[in-house]
């Protein structure tokens, strides 16, 4: 049910968001919003031309639907975290369903995981905080479509959409690709 993602999304408030309202800009934040008002939109074509030339679309994107409001942004972040753990309990929960528990608790402890500090800077780490989404929803989509072979192919379009969405954001994300066949094989194994 609904529960679970109910008690990770006041996780994430207790963790991260008791104190948006009074957070603003950090760090690489102030060059986006830079480009933001001195370029418009078109300026982060430019900003990413060098070394992700694909990746500006999340600025783009979002920029257009919340403009440059820091409390915004922040609100943002929290929920693209609380979206990336429903992805990784569903995923996960997918790929193992006899261990519920355990997969309950590895979804809490990435929730609250230490060593991201970045959290503040969210016009910066949005782009890592929506591969996550991306990938897990890709990934639990690609269990789903071995699952459910009547519907593997709606199923496996989510999932190689939802990964070749996340894969223009950054490089980043692209070595965590490579666990896909080993999912494969503990579901062929099975």
């Amino acid at each position: 049910g609904w529960s679970f993602p109910l008690a990770l999304l006041v996780l994430c408030v207790v963790s991260f968001g008791l104190f948006t309202s009074r957070l603003g800009y950090y760090w690489d934040d102030w060059a986006k919003t830079i480009v933001h008002h001195l370029d418009g939109m078109q300026g982060y074509w430019d900003y990413y031309a060098y070394d992700r030339p694909i990746s500006g679309w999340t600025h783009i994107l979002l920029f257009s639907l919340i403009g440059d409001s820091p409390f915004r942004w922040h609100l943002l972040a929290l929920l693209l975290r609380w979206l990336g753990g429903v992805g990784m309990w569903w995923s996960m929960g997918q790929l193992w369903p006899q261990a519920r528990r355990p997969v309950a608790y590895a979804t809490l402890l990435y929730v609250v995981y230490p060593v991201f500090f970045q959290q503040p800077i969210t016009i910066t780490f949005h782009q890592q905080l929506m591969q996550y989404v991306l990938y897990f929803f890709s990934l639990g989509a690609m269990i789903m479509a071995f699952r459910q072979p009547r519907r593997f192919w709606p199923f496996t379009l989510l999932s190689l959409a939802l990964s070749l969405i996340q894969i223009t954001i950054t490089e980043y994300f692209v070595p965590l690709e490579l666990l896909r066949p080993v999912v494969l094989w503990v579901l062929f194994s099975e």
